[in-house]
């Protein structure tokens, strides 16, 4: 999931600066490769996880002591399988709790951000090699329905201007990106697959 995640950032032209993370490698896709987020030369806007549950605690605090803005968390095996990942979701929230930190997720298939040429996400309607451009923003809270709600758009050559699966909503929740993009001049239209409104206030 990685490595689909910095192939797609590097396909599709993003050009800010990209540091792979890997205590196991030297280099990836001919990219210098850091062992941690404390060894970065500088702190990032946004760090991408996509590894096992049981080893994001750590990335998270050094992302907290650096004063990283944002997280994508593609990982799974929080609240969605029960109680024993609730409780995994409820120390991740203590570790981010009065940071500086926003997440989104766990439990994602990520984001895009078409203006920025930004695909953080590990949909496999990447792989077709295009990112069309648009004017609709969408947002799920299923990770299958945006990978599929992406996937059919590619093929009816239909462009996003965002896609953000939001998952379990540990801290950013669907109605943080709603109300970014109604705000966004280049959204004309905002279509959202909604499971369940944590926050009817804010909805």
């Amino acid at each position: 999931m990685g490595g689909r995640v910095l192939l797609f950032l590097l396909r599709y032209g993003y050009d800010g600066r990209i540091y792979p993370l890997n205590p196991q490698s030297d280099e990836i896709f001919g990219l210098r490769c850091y062992p941690d987020i404390r060894s970065l030369p500088e702190a990032p806007d946004v760090v991408i996880m996509a590894i096992p549950k049981q080893l994001i605690y750590d990335p998270i605090a050094q992302c907290c002591e650096r004063g990283v803005k944002n997280a994508v968390i593609i990982s799974g095996g929080f609240a969605e399988i029960g109680d024993a990942g609730r409780s995994s979701q409820e120390k991740l929230k203590s570790l981010i709790q009065g940071s500086s930190l926003r997440v989104v997720g766990p439990n994602v298939i990520g984001v895009i951000s078409t203006p920025n040429r930004m695909p953080i996400a590990a949909t496999a309607g990447l792989e077709a090699g295009v990112l069309l451009d648009g004017s609709i923003g969408f947002v799920s809270q299923s990770g299958a329905m945006a990978g599929s709600f992406f996937n059919r758009a590619q093929d009816r050559n239909l462009g996003l201007r965002y896609m953000v699966s939001v998952g379990n909503e540990v801290d950013l929740e669907l109605s943080d990106f709603v109300d970014y993009m109604i705000d966004d001049p280049g959204t004309s239209a905002i279509v959202c697959f909604v499971e369940g409104v944590r926050k009817a206030q804010s909805f």
